[in-house]
């Protein structure tokens, strides 16, 4: 393990020199902070290609990471390194370096800040070390504090690439503060539900799209979606009163909506499959009832228990099939088919 040596006197001493530190700017909105760290991103991969260096790729945790620091030096509104990066940081990796910054100046565009901190970085011989250094990962932490100054964490990282972590353009519209929501096509759903407080994010950089809904996840789901009184009557054993979800599952559970395995237990964090979801919404929606010996999909036959509730929320639009025949109902629903299922359903 390699921490890269910095020096923060000196990075403060380049801001003053470079006249960063001014009046202040207007503060900016939270939706404006991703685009921003995407932006020192690219601006760091320019100066690794005029060296013929390879590009950095952005890593949301290491993003997680960054933005947790940033927001502590807001907090204290004082510019220091993170001394425990080297433990904060999960996974594999072989050598880590950090970055910070923050700069406030009358007139100046957040897009002009980002150049300027990026040239502070730059002209900074230990910062610019790990601009160009031996790394192949790279998180940035951005935040606008509401006295408008933009403060930065640039996390440096060499070690093994895991594709799941990676961003590779900048966060969709909308979706801001979460880095995989580029390219799909439940975007405006997931924005809808997110919106309306009915799906939340699995953290601050990912809203986990490609994830399978769990049972407990679908109960808080339905629970939110209905506007459900919370219920301390939590009749399942593997369902603690401490359990996360344990109001929305005894929500859900004293509704109707959800039952319990033959064991008795509800198997919170089971995956639902698209022909279990299909129940769920059909016991949540009072004006839905199932539709029975009408299936409409080639793999859907009387042989599946929820049939009937398929055909119910294909006959009212709320599903149309993984594909022009099928429904593929043995398949765990992600939380962007989630959201989209639950957009049409609710109306969001």
């Amino acid at each position: 393990m390699t921490l890269a040596a910095r020096s923060i006197r000196a990075l403060l001493a380049l801001l003053l020199a470079a006249g960063l530190l001014g009046v202040m700017a207007p503060a900016s909105s939270a939706a404006d902070w991703a685009p921003r760290e995407f932006a020192f991103v690219e601006k760091i991969n320019e100066e690794r290609a005029e060296l013929g260096l390879d590009p950095v790729r952005m890593n949301t945790m290491l993003t997680g990471v960054a933005r947790d620091w940033t927001d502590r030096m807001v907090a204290d509104d004082h510019l220091h390194h993170r001394p425990d990066l080297a433990t904060a940081v999960t996974g594999s990796w072989s050598r880590l370096a950090e970055n910070v910054g923050y700069s406030r100046r009358t007139g100046a565009t957040e897009e002009q800040l980002v150049e300027r901190l990026h040239n502070a970085f730059m002209n900074s011989p230990g910062h610019r070390r790990n601009v160009v250094g031996d790394f192949n990962q790279v998180g940035v932490g951005v935040r606008v504090a509401s006295n408008g100054t933009m403060w930065v964490t640039v996390n440096f990282m060499l070690g093994p690439i895991d594709s799941s972590l990676m961003q590779d353009g900048p966060p969709a519209e909308g979706f801001a503060a979460f880095t995989d929501i580029g390219g799909t096509v439940h975007a405006d759903a997931i924005e809808a539900n997110y919106d309306a407080g009915i799906m939340h994010s699995l953290s601050r950089t990912r809203f986990g799209t490609r994830e399978a809904v769990t049972r407990e996840e679908m109960a808080a789901f339905l629970a939110r979606a209905g506007d459900l009184p919370d219920s301390s009557e939590v009749s399942f054993p593997d369902v603690p009163a401490s359990h996360e979800f344990a109001s929305e599952i005894g929500a859900v559970a004293e509704a109707g909506i959800a039952n319990g395995a033959a064991s008795g237990n509800f198997l919170p964090a089971d995956q639902v499959t698209r022909a279990e979801m299909a129940s769920f919404l059909v016991r949540a929606l009072p004006d839905l009832e199932p539709i029975e010996g009408e299936y409409g999909f080639d793999d859907v036959g009387t042989g599946n228990g929820h049939a009937a509730s398929i055909a119910a929320i294909a006959d009212v639009g709320i599903t149309k099939g993984c594909s022009a025949d099928n429904y593929c109902p043995n398949r765990s629903v992600t939380r962007a088919e989630m959201a989209s299922f639950l957009a049409r359903a609710y109306g969001l």
